[in-house]
């Protein structure tokens, strides 16, 4: 048997000592919809059958006591006349916005090591919390929080430094605990599935974390699924991998995070759908999907929704690089009900932000960009499109306001 090295928050392990209390559990009740016509489905229910949605979303709350609540940033206009920032107009304007949004999918540990990356000798201590108040320009007043995804099982499999860097789990457990976490994901991206695809200390340890979802914060399984771009795992273990990721989505009636990315290996929509067929027909019941970071057609978008009813797709600031008919037609075309609000953070930097924050990195405030781009591209108000983000992820994730 494999001694499977983690802990829940606050609680004791053989080889690791943390004496900080555990976070208060997440409100696991079903988010209702004031004024549906129908409550929204519970998770481990048969959901709609026939891609129906519900009529009304949760009412977003105009002046969040949650948003209220952050400490006060240095965001004032006369501050900016001594930054070298290209876009400070329309940053500016950003800022104005006062309806929530949530970045759907960010990896603060990635996020981490390349701050440490760009400044060796920065404190060891940093994570969003400090961000936030380091990069004020790069976190709007209307940023509400992240939910987000670890995906790289060698760090927070094993406690082992990160490579170096100084991160190890003990980051993660003190990070998760700060409430700008609404919740984590955890899986195994496909870039890594050949090297843990058989150790079972991944497998025992996802299960462990799932098992304990209010104490690691867990909203979804994943992100997850095949990449045919440059990943070097074989396909076959990427599937083998992906199957393994729906059983448990399955297992513990949660939500799935896809990374599903086509290229010279050939196409991995049609594949993916495949393997979420099969594993549906077994089920019999459809899982709730975030397709992450889709850059596809609206064909491709409609074959999502055929065959997964209750799928969403997240958008990133990849949307800025986006020149392809088809990919416009499908931001146009993809009902605003469906779609999220990601930063993938630290990748995909909005060009709007040049100057703002650290070299090269995206910080998950910065995902209001893509509502904008988005609001631009559907010819829509920008809050109507954070309105709606918003309260996607929400009911996606189950996430009761606060």
């Amino acid at each position: 048997m494999v001694q499977v090295h983690t802990r829940r928050l606050g609680g004791a392990a053989p080889t690791m000592h943390h004496s900080r209390p555990p976070p208060p559990p997440l409100d696991r009740r079903p988010m209702s919809p004031q004024n549906a016509s129908r409550p929204l489905p519970v998770r481990g229910t048969n959901y709609s059958t026939n891609g129906d949605w519900p009529d009304q979303r949760p009412t977003i709350i105009q002046q969040s006591s949650r948003i209220n609540s952050f400490p006060n940033r240095p965001v004032a206009n006369n501050s900016y006349h001594n930054e070298n920032i290209p876009f400070k107009d329309i940053i500016l304007e950003l800022h104005e916005h006062t309806v929530p949004f949530i970045d759907s999918h960010c990896h603060v540990d990635f996020m981490y090591n390349q701050m440490v990356h760009n400044n060796p000798n920065s404190s060891l201590s940093h994570g969003l919390s400090h961000w936030i108040h380091r990069y004020p320009y790069g976190f709007p007043k209307s940023f509400y929080g992240v939910i987000a995804n670890f995906i790289k099982p060698s760090l927070f499999v094993v406690n082992d430094g990160g490579g170096g860097n100084g991160y190890d789990i003990d980051w993660i457990i003190n990070e998760i605990e700060s409430n700008i976490y609404l919740g984590t994901t955890w899986g195994c991206h496909p870039h890594y599935a050949q090297e843990w695809a058989s150790k079972d200390i991944f497998w025992q340890t996802l299960e462990h974390i799932l098992s304990n979802a209010a104490t690691w914060k867990v909203l979804a399984v994943g992100e997850c699924g095949l990449d045919l771009h440059r990943c070097i795992s074989d396909l076959e273990v990427q599937k083998m991998v992906f199957e393994k990721h729906i059983d448990l989505a399955y297992k513990y009636q949660l939500p799935l995070v896809i990374h599903c990315r086509s290229g010279q290996k050939g196409r991995a929509e049609e594949q993916c759908l495949r393997i979420l067929k099969k594993k549906m027909d077994e089920n019999h019941k459809f899982l709730k999907i975030h397709r992450h970071c889709f850059t596809e057609t609206w064909e491709v978008a409609q074959m999502w929704m055929k065959q997964c009813p209750n799928v969403y797709f997240g958008y990133t600031a990849a949307i800025f690089k986006m020149r392809e008919r088809q990919q416009l037609e499908a931001i146009r075309h993809i009902p605003l009900n469906r779609i999220l609000l990601e930063t993938d953070a630290p990748y995909f930097r909005p060009p709007c932000f040049e100057g703002v924050g650290p070299r090269n990195v995206c910080l998950p405030g910065m995902a209001i960009a893509t509502a904008r781009k988005i609001a631009e591209i559907k010819e829509l108000p920008v809050d109507e499109v954070l309105r709606a983000t918003f309260d996607n992820t929400r009911l996606l994730y189950q996430i009761q306001a606060y």
